[in-house]
């Protein structure tokens, strides 16, 4: 399920063009399905309206992912034509995990900060809200 269309994305600051849209939408889900432990998605599947606050949460992780694409260097270094041999300039698999590592802590700090009225999209055990009103040590 995506969060917003195109059109909303661009109506509230969005910077990717409309063909890599559809990418960096699935992959900023995924990342917040991941870091929500699914809760995001279960949660708007009961709501009729996407939360304002979701949509531009997901506008702005969409924009950093951008932005982050393109400063990753994929340019070519060398090329071989024996048998299709490629080369690029940042082959070190250590630091592409290191660069997801930090990517997805950005996410998950600024996930935090945009969807603080839903403290339960975080929490990785059993969420009881009625449960809060049964504490007489509040």
């Amino acid at each position: 399920m995506s969060y917003l269309t195109f059109e909303e994305y661009q109506a509230l600051g969005g910077k990717c063009t409309e063909s890599a849209f559809p990418n960096l939408q699935f992959e900023v889900e995924s990342k917040l399905d991941y870091i929500t432990s699914n809760n995001l998605s279960a949660c708007l599947k009961e709501l009729e309206t996407i939360p304002e606050a979701v949509k531009k949460l997901e506008v702005k992780l969409i924009n950093i992912l951008q932005n982050v694409n393109n400063e990753r260097d994929t340019s070519l270094s060398s090329y071989s034509n024996g048998i299709e041999t490629f080369g690029y300039v940042n082959t070190s698999s250590e630091n592409n995990v290191d660069l997801e590592g930090q990517i997805l802590n950005r996410f998950k700090e600024i996930a935090m900060q945009y969807l603080s009225a839903y403290p339960q999209l975080f929490y990785r055990g059993r969420y009881i809200d009625y449960a809060r009103n049964n504490n007489p040590f509040k």
